[in-house]
């Protein structure tokens, strides 16, 4: 026998259906039992409306079969409305599209046990055993694709409703000052527990947008990012939590980020402004194999660059004495001070810069005329240290 033209159908006998239709509450009732006893989530035949829709169910899919040997071509609207109701249900209830699936199959079982026992008690043509057989696996993939259009619909709205929830969220957590009332309740809608810390984290996109971004960024469920912001950000709880900082750095590797201190849950937005600092410091291009800059690593950087007017000045008058010197020799000058001023050490000094001893020494020889008993005065030091540090940084 040929499929029934067009359809994919295999051209099973319409008077088989006649010989299905009777045994549908029979089957039925068999197949209610048989998925209760294999799939566990399925068992509640104590609650009697429960049991009645699994029951409604399981007739929706055997009549269903049955229309469909009697008429092929026919339009399946009411089938397929029924079990995307279905699966609406099901997703609903919280339970997951590989136990709706598992039903399926457990019903499908049953329905070919017949067939089998059937044919070989020639209730049936037996030479009509593999085309019901072929029949049966097309109407499940049907009603399967049915339900899960319908799960897949109630899940997508309830991930949108909770990507709403968190982005008011992230709303409230980054107002200054933060509502901690409001907070909390938005945090129960959205299905986030509330820390005790968090650091928030800035993301500088470049040419990538936020849909990019988020395509690329393998983050925990419990980090609440919103990659449609100017300025994208990471709101990421309990942040020095074990294995935490590493995830973070693995997760943005090849984003430029900046990441601000942890903080009270209510003190977000103070976080933030501490993430735009530290991400100011480096204004473009990537920060090397470990991109993400955290605040606490940078706190002598993030000093030196807030007071960028005074440190100016100091500058001026703690390295007037190089500013009669040639631009690249008062920058090898400008680098061995720096250096030595951090050392105390003629031959750490040379290491670090890569230089002979003997003209670390020369150079020190020459700074020392410079500069006289400055060198030997502490508080100077350290003024000279801060206006070459914030001459290294500019």
């Amino acid at each position: 026998m040929r499929d029934a033209p067009g359809t994919g159908w295999p051209a099973v006998p319409p008077r088989v259906a006649e010989q299905i239709r009777p045994l549908v509450p029979d089957l039925a009732e068999q197949m209610v039992a048989e998925i209760s006893a294999a799939v566990t989530e399925y068992a509640r035949l104590g609650d009697p409306v429960y049991a009645s829709n699994l029951r409604l169910g399981a007739e929706a899919a055997i009549a269903g079969f049955a229309d469909r040997i009697a008429w092929p071509q026919a339009p399946r609207q009411r089938l397929a409305d029924t079990f995307y109701r279905i699966g609406k249900v099901e997703a609903t209830e919280g339970r997951s599209l590989e136990m709706l699936q598992a039903a399926l199959r457990t019903g499908a079982r049953v329905v070919m046990h017949w067939l089998t026992g059937a044919a070989y008690h020639a209730i049936i043509p037996a030479e009509t055993l593999g085309l019901l057989a072929e029949a049966l696996l097309i109407h499940i993939d049907e009603i399967a694709a049915y339900s899960a259009a319908g799960h897949d619909q109630v899940q997508r709205r309830a991930a949108e409703e909770t990507s709403r929830r968190r982005q008011r969220l992230i709303t409230l957590l980054l107002a200054d000052p933060a509502p901690a009332e409001a907070i909390a309740a938005q945090a129960s809608l959205a299905g986030w527990r509330l820390p005790r810390l968090v650091s928030v984290m800035l993301l500088a996109t470049d040419r990538a947008g936020g849909a990019e971004l988020e395509w690329r960024l393998a983050l925990p469920a419990e980090v609440l990012a919103d990659l449609d912001r100017p300025q994208p950000c990471l709101i990421v709880p309990d942040p020095d939590g074990p294995g935490r900082r590493r995830m973070l750095d693995q997760a943005l590797a090849g984003v430029r980020a900046a990441a601000g201190p942890a903080v009270p849950v209510t003190a977000a937005a103070t976080s933030l402004a501490w993430a735009a600092e530290t991400l100011a410091l480096r204004p473009g291009g990537a920060t090397g194999s470990h991109p993400v800059l955290h605040c606490d690593d940078h706190l002598t950087e993030i000093v030196l660059h807030r007071g960028h007017d005074a440190l100016g000045r100091l500058g001026r008058v703690r390295l007037a004495p190089l500013s009669g010197v040639a631009a690249p020799r008062r920058k090898a000058l400008a680098d061995t001070l720096l250096t030595w001023l951090e050392t105390r050490s003629i031959g750490q000094t040379a290491d670090q810069l890569h230089i002979h001893r003997q003209t670390a020494r020369y150079r020190m020889n020459q700074l020392r005329a410079m500069f006289g008993a400055t060198l030997d005065d502490p508080d100077a030091r350290f003024e000279l240290e801060l206006a070459l540090r914030a001459r290294r940084l500019a």
